[in-house]
């Protein structure tokens, strides 16, 4: 529910868009329409307003520095990522916007789909994916050119040689961002990506491997973000030092 889908009951409800006021005027909304029942012992509300705000932003950020860049208006997919809000309706919306969905399971795929999201714009990068799935990514055409990140040197063993996916493989930047111990990922004893320091044999996947694009994730809630530029460049050295190698051996 939001106001803007309202606009022609503005004079019957004060539309304030932000935080409390809107939170109010969503409640009270709901209860003129009888929407809740004396049997309701919790309610959730949802702005689009300020979902679309946020994502607009964080769009637009990009689109301003990275152009600066580039010299493209657009030069980032960013795909929001399903367990913040699986809720169809939901992610059926943020597609509609032109974002992509990424997913950390084979049934937030599904749901991705579900929500019509083209499949170039679809992120699978769960780090226990079974051989059943990357190969149900590889045969099925609904998910041709989704982009799937394995996590470990491993996992490159089950991938087809000649996947229907985009191939990405995980890299772990071992930094400190700061971020809650629990959402830490990217010390030495994570079981998230390959290590940094094992930089020749990422170079050699990348050589010997399907490998187009590297996945980069160093915590939630980081209070350091100098040190998550950091890790990103980290990662970007590797695939500038990986391109040389591949221009080399297809030169």
């Amino acid at each position: 529910m939001t106001k803007a889908h309202n606009e022609e009951k503005k004079d019957d409800f004060d539309v304030v868009i932000g935080n409390k006021d809107e939170a109010l005027w969503a409640l009270n909304k709901a209860k003129a329409d009888g929407l809740i029942g004396p049997d309701d012992t919790s309610i959730l509300f949802h702005s689009l307003d300020t979902h679309h705000k946020y994502l607009t932003h964080l769009s637009n950020a990009f689109d301003k520095y990275g152009s600066a860049v580039t010299k493209s208006t657009k030069t980032t997919t960013h795909a929001i990522a399903v367990k913040t809000n699986p809720h169809p309706g939901i992610l059926r919306q943020v597609v509609q916007w032109g974002f992509g969905l990424e997913c950390a399971s084979m049934e937030e795929v599904y749901l991705a789909v579900h929500a019509g999201c083209p499949s170039e714009k679809i992120v699978f990068d769960s780090p226990v994916k079974t051989k059943r799935e990357i190969q149900i990514c590889h045969e099925s055409e609904s998910l041709t050119g989704l982009l799937l990140n394995v996590n470990s040197l491993e996992e490159l063993n089950r991938i087809p040689d000649d996947p229907n996916f985009v191939l990405g493989l995980r890299i772990n930047p071992l930094v400190d961002t700061g971020a809650p111990s629990m959402f830490h990922v990217s010390s030495n004893e994570s079981k998230f990506g390959v290590p940094l320091t094992q930089r020749r044999q990422i170079l050699e996947a990348i050589c010997n491997y399907p490998v187009t694009q590297l996945h980069v994730h160093s915590g939630t809630a980081m209070a350091n973000l100098d040190s998550a530029v950091g890790a990103i460049a980290s990662v970007v050295n590797v695939a500038i030092e990986a391109n040389a190698m591949l221009d080399q051996k297809l030169g």
